[in-house]
């Protein structure tokens, strides 16, 4: 990733596990960075856990860098919709 591109956040809560996703954005010209991804098998410890696995990934100190934000949400088991900003 590189130091200053923009980042990417994807986070998938829908099940009993935590995904997360960071990729750096493609700066003018550039190809956008290989993703880091991570499973965390949390069950209902996702709210207790969530900051801690989000570090993981990316630490606080990169949370200013976050240009977009992904999140994969579903009402049930068989539905999953994408929404992000």
């Amino acid at each position: 990733m590189s130091a200053d591109a923009p980042l990417l956040l994807a986070l998938h809560s829908s099940s009993e596990t935590l995904a997360v996703g960071v990729q750096s954005l493609p700066l003018a010209g550039e190809p956008a960075g290989e993703p880091r991804l991570a499973a965390f098998p949390l069950g209902r410890r996702l709210s207790n856990a969530l900051l801690p696995c989000l570090e993981e990934l990316l630490p606080a100190d990169q949370w200013p860098r976050l240009a977009r934000l992904v999140v994969a949400t579903g009402p049930d088991r068989k539905s999953t919709r994408l929404n992000s900003s």
